[in-house]
């Protein structure tokens, strides 16, 4: 991987997060809605009393289930404080309380790509704008060490004019050289990658998501779905895609197939996929 750049992510200790001191207190703020919720956090549109101007507030909790969940907010912190790109959600400050990490988030007052396409899917053009955003966002983390680990629509926000966000890196990966594997199934479970389930795997978790959110915004369908998990992830082990069952053009066949390959190792590398035809208008 060209440019791989790792450095800014030192072994990563809580301890040594430093504070910041923007915000201190829930106090300085006036909550108006809830926008957002997770496994373990909510999201609030918020106006700060001082300033008068809106943030999106991520309240996570420290505790679920009386396991520690802390380091995944500590993490998203430490990561977001670095990464300095258009199509992230820029972190503008933190602080805590006993039982809650909150987290200062820039307010984009969009909606996320699964609400935004839930009716009525993307035309080509619009696709080929998102899916270019989206390509550039990965080769830019990737190439930081950062494997986002749960790429979906639902962590896309996006405007009118097709302008992306990716959102919540609570359950990214930090890697400290190029060639290191990862360990630990997070993510959700329809947009899976097969390596996931079956021990190490590498940033091409991230592609495999990818290749998800292409098929989902050709055909509004998952390629691997079910009513149980296990059932899902039986599909993703053994079942192969028949892409002639949908109405799909050969240059998006053949890119979905790259993106969506079994193996890790013969799935198509980030820096290649924006030369696919795909991408020629």
């Amino acid at each position: 991987m060209q440019n791989y750049n790792p450095s800014g992510f030192p072994k990563f200790d809580i301890k040594n997060l430093p504070k910041s001191y923007r915000f201190k207190t829930i106090e300085e703020f006036i909550i108006l809605e809830e926008i957002g919720k997770g496994g373990y956090s909510k999201v609030y549109l918020v106006q700060n009393k001082k300033s008068g101007k809106k943030y999106a507030l991520k309240a996570c909790h420290k505790f679920k289930k009386d396991k520690d969940r802390s380091d995944r907010s500590y993490t998203e912190i430490a990561v977001l404080r670095k990464l300095n790109h258009p199509n992230i959600i820029s972190l503008k400050g933190w602080f805590e309380d006993k039982e809650t990490i909150y987290l200062v988030l820039e307010h984009v007052p969009e909606r996320d790509c699964a609400k935004y396409f839930k009716h009525v899917l993307p035309d080509k053009n619009q696709l080929r704008t998102i899916m270019r955003q989206l390509v550039n966002v990965l080769e830019y983390i990737h190439n930081q060490g950062i494997v986002h680990r749960d790429i979906k629509l639902e962590n896309i926000l996006i405007n009118g004019e097709m302008q992306i966000k990716l959102i919540d890196f609570g359950l990214c990966a930090i890697k400290e050289d190029p060639y290191e594997m990862i360990e630990g199934t997070v993510g959700t479970v329809r947009y899976t990658a097969p390596e996931l389930l079956s021990g190490k795997y590498n940033e091409s978790v991230d592609i495999w998501g990818l290749g998800i959110i292409l098929f989902m915004l050709l055909t509004g369908k998952y390629p691997f779905d079910g009513s149980k998990k296990e059932s899902i992830f039986a599909r993703i082990r053994e079942k192969n895609i028949h892409y002639s069952n949908y109405n799909l053009e050969k240059r998006e066949r053949s890119l979905l197939r790259k993106l969506l390959n079994k193996s890790p190792e013969d799935r198509i590398e980030i820096e290649d996929v924006l030369n696919e035809p795909f991408f020629s208008s």
